[in-house]
């Protein structure tokens, strides 16, 4: 495996990793507050936590590469 797949791959797995912990911290996190946030907070929590987890990782491995399908590349 290249180096740039070894970056896609942290990059992707540490998005995934940071949404499944922002949606879990959001309801411990309203409840220590003393607030519900309900299913919208789990959501948004979901999403705090994966472009979190995505910025951070990106400022450590650096630029990230993606594919870019022959057809997308052409039309563009």
């Amino acid at each position: 495996m290249n180096t740039d797949s070894v970056k896609r791959w942290v990059l992707m797995g540490s998005t995934v990793v940071g949404a499944v912990g922002g949606g879990i911290a959001a309801p411990r996190f309203g409840a220590a507050l003393g607030m519900s946030f309900g299913p919208w907070g789990v959501a948004a929590g979901a999403l705090i936590g994966a472009f979190a987890g995505a910025t951070v990782v990106s400022l450590i491995v650096g630029d990230v590469d993606f594919p870019v399908p022959e057809k997308a590349r052409r039309q563009g």
